[in-house]
């Protein structure tokens, strides 16, 4: 799915949430939309990496089993290695579902003698009879669960993992589905957060979360707002912006407070709206991806307190 027809986050910043169930500011927000779903259902996906973690947040409005399908090596394959199910059942706070696909070549050569091909799940009989290992042992994710009818917040912690393919390294892909089932209690109903049958990819990036100043960038003495970078930029990924159709700003605010950073087109409209809420002092980076907007001069303005400051940048095709 490298072409979403619905507003996502696709970058996962650095961010180590407090894994208790409820879904602190710092989280960053992936996807606040559903690519299909009954009337008012609208679940909230947030994604976070440390160095040793993915982290992974739900919050639910409503009754919904969610089903979230990796494809770690983000290589776009249903049945590549490492690719894993898990299923959740909210009201009782655990997995009902826990199983990664296993490719691996002495796998795969075994599978062939049982007119398998390409792999095995390792929640087999067979698998485990064999090789007795779990690509992700499911006792090493941390899942915690806040349930209070009818809503739930739902955070996960997912340890790196080589075999599967979940490596973390800045620039690496996550391919992500998530289906739920029984949404508002009514077993026909299910909703998609992305297309149904595509696995939307994510990128590990390097950048502290909006929400998160850096640590030894707290002590900040005055405002200013960074030139964007890259700029210019290119939304066809040319070799204005090295294939990449995102770029950043870096801000730093002195004092607690709400701070506002719009973008908006050469006319004054209002485009795109990156951050708006408050902040505690400290040095903060956000991206912003232009693919889908047109080439041509934009303004981005930070506002905060008294402070006003606007700049130029440019986005080509």
């Amino acid at each position: 799915d490298p072409y979403p027809r619905y507003p996502v986050n696709t970058v996962i910043p650095v961010f180590t949430p407090t894994l208790d169930g409820v879904i602190e500011n710092g989280w960053h927000l992936a996807s606040d939309t559903v690519s299909f779903s009954p009337a008012g259902y609208d679940p909230k996906l947030y994604l976070n990496h440390d160095d040793n973690y993915l982290y992974v947040a739900i919050s639910l409005s409503n009754i919904g089993l969610p089903q979230l399908q990796f494809d770690f090596q983000g290589d776009g394959w249903w049945w590549g290695s490492g690719n894993t199910i898990l299923s959740i059942n909210p009201s009782q706070g655990r997995f009902t579902e826990f199983r990664s696909w296993d490719a691996s070549p002495e796998v795969q050569a075994y599978a062939g003698t049982l007119n398998q091909f390409g792999g095995m799940w390792d929640d087999e009989t067979a698998y485990q009879q064999r090789f007795d290992r779990r690509v992700i042992d499911p006792a090493s994710v941390i899942l915690k669960v806040n349930f209070s009818f009818p809503t739930t917040q739902v955070e996960l912690a997912i340890p790196k993992s080589d075999h599967a393919g979940l490596t973390l390294a800045a620039g690496s892909k996550i391919g992500l589905n998530i289906t739920y089932s029984s949404v508002k209690n009514v077993a026909e109903f299910w909703a998609s957060t992305f297309d149904r049958y595509g696995l939307l990819n994510f990128v590990v990036g390097t950048l502290v979360s909006a929400d998160q100043p850096k640590p030894a960038e707290r002590s900040v003495s005055t405002f200013s707002l960074g030139q964007n970078y890259p700029n210019p930029f290119s939304a066809k990924g040319g070799s204005a912006s090295g294939g990449n159709s995102e770029t950043s700003f870096e801000f730093r605010v002195p004092s607690s407070g709400f701070v506002s950073l719009k973008i908006f087109d050469i006319l004054g409209r209002e485009v795109a709206v990156l951050v708006s809420e408050e902040k505690s002092a400290g040095q903060y980076r956000v991206t912003w991806d232009a693919s889908n907007f047109a080439s041509g001069v934009y303004l981005y303005r930070l506002q905060a307190g008294s402070f006003v400051e606007t700049k130029r940048m440019m986005l080509l095709r």
